[in-house]
């Protein structure tokens, strides 16, 4: 039997939307509110789905301690209560949430 099993993880970072490539007039008028020069924070929530089969002995799709470990070092450490502005991952990237979606699925 197939299963699939989600896991919601919670962090917050803050971020300015801002491209250097465009004129502050353009900035303001493509992020608004968010392109404030002093950053904004948000919440965001992780969900992260496994899918296979159940493995007999154990019951489990996944080991949970596994997926939560690899979660916390890989995605939560790197991310939480972080300027994203200044990480490696938006080195050449506005740190939309499109993009972070994107950093996260990178790894």
């Amino acid at each position: 039997m197939k299963a699939h099993l989600t896991r919601r993880y919670m962090f917050s970072a803050s971020h300015r939307l801002h491209n250097d490539e465009m004129s502050p007039q353009e900035n303001v008028a493509t992020y608004g509110k968010c392109n404030n020069p002093y950053g904004h924070g948000h919440n965001y929530a992780l969900e992260i789905t496994v899918s296979g089969p159940v493995d007999e002995t154990t019951g489990m799709v996944c080991n949970l301690t596994d997926l939560d470990g690899f979660v916390e070092r890989e995605i939560l450490e790197r991310f939480d209560q972080q300027n994203l502005n200044v990480l490696p991952e938006f080195a050449r990237d506005v740190p939309t949430t499109e993009n972070l979606c994107a950093a996260v699925y990178d790894i």
